[in-house]
């Protein structure tokens, strides 16, 4: 199972395309429209990415993607929204607890 948590390599991978296939074999293809940060402190790190696909729906689950630069990814997408002529949204989330050193206090 490949799993990257690096926020920089999916900003450098913005507008490019994803490639996922479906348990009958079938292809589809998401491209990845938006990478946000939502926490960056010395204990967290959160984001998310969005994904633009086909007007045919995904349901949620994990999924191995493929793509030209990461080459496989396991990401668990859920179906946020569907937009007007354009097809379903899907939202991977990330929420990275940080090592800091030090014993939690009990």
């Amino acid at each position: 199972m490949a799993v990257i948590t690096s926020l920089n390599l999916y900003q450098e991978c913005l507008n490019t395309v994803f490639r996922l296939t479906k348990p009958d074999g079938a292809p589809v293809d998401l491209t990845l429209t938006q990478v946000s940060k939502s926490i960056d402190d010395e204990f967290q790190l959160a984001f998310s990415l969005m994904f633009q696909g086909s007007t045919e729906p995904l349901p949620q689950r994990t999924y191995r993607l493929w793509h030209e630069r990461l080459k496989e990814v396991d990401l668990f997408l859920v179906p946020v929204r569907q937009r007007r002529g354009g097809g379903l949204q899907y939202e991977a989330v990330f929420n990275l607890i940080k090592e800091t050193g030090n014993a939690a206090n009990p």
